[in-house]
């Protein structure tokens, strides 16, 4: 055998031991892919079928949905309940708060009302003490009064002495009245029968005593168209008017004669300038 053979037939033994190497790695690695898929029990050196951990997967699956389901129901339910309780939270701190606000107006209009009723208490203690020192005044002025009263009596007394004696005064000025009263009516009864009426001053002018002023004088002194004749007498007031009836004054006649008198201008009624030609008319007072 030449140095060829030899080689060969080496490289031979090499191949030979290598793919020995590699069946034997091949058979190591060898796996049951039946038994991997379809293995229904599990032993310390074989897990379950593929199958079989699917189907159990699966079966986890769903019972983790169905838990996920209850679970998202279950907190869809707390979620309400919490904002159902939220809600009556909110409405309680609502309440509370309102209570609160309450409780804080019944304890200021507390401590108004105590305030009030110390002020009510200090005035009270003030009037009782006026009305203590108005008591003692009263005391006091219930004594003068007393005396004062004493003192009425006793002038009481005298004034229905005194009240006595005016009513005998008042009986017989009475008396004198009644009988001045019957002399009265027998001297009306001698003016009467004597052809005078006794309701008439004889100082007033007859109401047909009219005319007008004829001259100016000095010393407020007018003169008028009219005299005794016309049942003027010295005296007797005028009253002045201009002829559209203004008011101008009053007059007293201080001479008369038969036809004509002469009178003085009152300065105390004088409305206006007098002049000739004003007219005169009796006066209603005198």
């Amino acid at each position: 055998m030449n140095l060829v053979g030899k080689i060969f037939t080496i490289l031979i033994l090499v191949m030979s031991v290598f793919f020995s190497a590699g069946s034997l790695m091949v058979y190591s690695a060898h796996k049951n892919w039946r038994e991997v898929v379809l293995n229904d029990k599990k032993t310390a050196d074989k897990d379950l079928g593929l199958k079989i951990q699917l189907e159990n997967a699966k079966n986890e699956k769903k019972a983790l949905e169905d838990d996920k389901s209850r679970l998202e129901t279950e907190l869809t339910t707390e979620i309400a309940a919490l904002r159902q309780a939220r809600t009556k939270l909110e409405s309680e701190n609502l309440r509370l708060n309102e209570e609160k606000k309450q409780l804080t107006d019944d304890h200021d209009k507390i401590v108004d009302s105590e305030r009030k009723a110390v002020g009510a208490l200090q005035a009270t203690q003030t009037t009782a003490a006026a009305l203590r020192s108005q008591v003692d005044t009263f005391m006091k002025d219930a004594e003068t009064a007393r005396a004062d009263r004493d003192a009425a009596v006793k002038k009481a007394a005298k004034a229905t002495d005194e009240m006595q004696e005016s009513v005998n005064e008042a009986k017989r000025l009475k008396d004198r009245g009644e009988t001045l009263s019957e002399e009265l009516a027998k001297l009306r009864d001698v003016v009467r029968r004597a052809g005078l009426n006794p309701n008439v001053d004889p100082n007033t002018p007859p109401r047909e005593a009219e005319g007008h002023v004829v001259a100016i004088r000095a010393n407020d002194l007018v003169e008028i168209n009219i005299g005794s004749d016309d049942g003027l007498t010295k005296g007797n007031r005028l009253m002045i008017y201009r002829v559209d009836g203004t008011y101008l004054g009053q007059v007293e006649v201080v001479e008369v004669r038969p036809s004509m008198a002469v009178c003085h201008v009152d300065p105390l009624f004088r409305k206006g300038a007098i002049q000739e030609g004003d007219r005169v008319a009796p006066s209603p007072t005198r």
